[in-house]
């Protein structure tokens, strides 16, 4: 269990998830931007699927 990071901007959040339900989670989205993710320091979109 890791902890993942959904939305961002000013609706940053994040949730504890197993990798089931990362797979589960981009399965069920089909925006990219809408995946859980882990944060990066690396810009512009600091690890967020765009």
């Amino acid at each position: 269990m890791r902890f993942y990071a959904v939305n961002g901007g000013n609706d940053l959040g994040g949730l504890y998830l197993t990798e089931e339900e990362v797979d589960a989670a981009r399965q069920a989205l089909s925006s990219k931007s809408d995946w859980p993710y882990i944060p990066t320091l690396q810009g512009p979109h600091y690890g967020q699927f765009c």
